[in-house]
């Protein structure tokens, strides 16, 4: 499994492929990964890069509405209760994206939640991740700023447009399209979020590292 904005390790890629040239057909590997480990660039040998994966790739789309309530009611907590009219409001919204979907149905607790979404700190992250593993190029076409029928094409193929053009979340279009500000006050924040967004603020233009965010948090 490669994590969210991570890339692939070369050394590992480089020794699968001598595996698969020595064991043939013996050898099977099954690899999950965000949309993200597909622009891992950085890699000398990209040509092998290539060779093992592009021919291989299985591309997880948004769920149907179906699916997507029997994903739903899998993470529902036993306190919850949802009407019709709020999964349906839930699946517009998620447009079927799992982890957005997740986040939706774990920070529910009416309906004016789910309408009011893009002011829920949860929820914001989890858009911020889904856009984040889009190049500017790729945001700017979401944004409608950039006709690339090639990057519109990519998009659409990885379900990010669906096949009218449009985004697949009202939600996320919503946020990307600057319509819907958030509103968050300090301290609205959790102690923890504080105590990271203080990191932050002193850090402002800098990388702050993993570790750096857990010694902040728990020395």
């Amino acid at each position: 499994h490669i994590g969210f904005l991570e890339s692939i390790n070369e050394d590992f890629v480089l020794a699968l492929y001598n595996l698969r040239n020595l064991l043939g057909k013996n050898i099977n590997w099954l690899i999950f990964a965000n949309y993200y480990f597909l622009k891992t660039t950085d890699l000398e040998h990209r040509d092998i890069f290539e060779k093992m994966f592009f021919s291989h790739l299985i591309k997880i789309k948004p769920l149907n509405k179906k699916d997507a309530l029997f994903a739903g009611k899998k993470i529902l907590q036993p306190s919850q209760k949802l009407k019709t009219t709020d999964w349906d409001t839930i699946y517009t919204l998620s447009g079927g994206n799992v982890g957005l979907l997740r986040s939706l149905v774990l920070q529910y607790s009416s309906q004016a939640t789910i309408l009011n979404a893009e002011n829920n700190l949860e929820i914001l992250s989890r858009v911020r991740k889904i856009l984040g593993e889009l190049d500017r190029k790729e945001v700017s076409v979401l944004q409608k700023k950039n006709n690339s029928q090639e990057v519109i094409s990519r998009l659409t193929d990885f379900g990010y447009l669906n096949s009218n053009g449009q985004i697949f979340s009202p939600l996320v279009d919503r946020i990307l399209q600057g319509k819907s500000p958030i509103n968050v006050r300090r301290e609205d924040l959790t102690p923890s979020q504080q105590t990271i967004y203080e990191l932050l603020q002193r850090t402002e233009g800098k990388t702050v590292t993993r570790d750096a965010i857990a010694a902040a948090l728990w020395g």
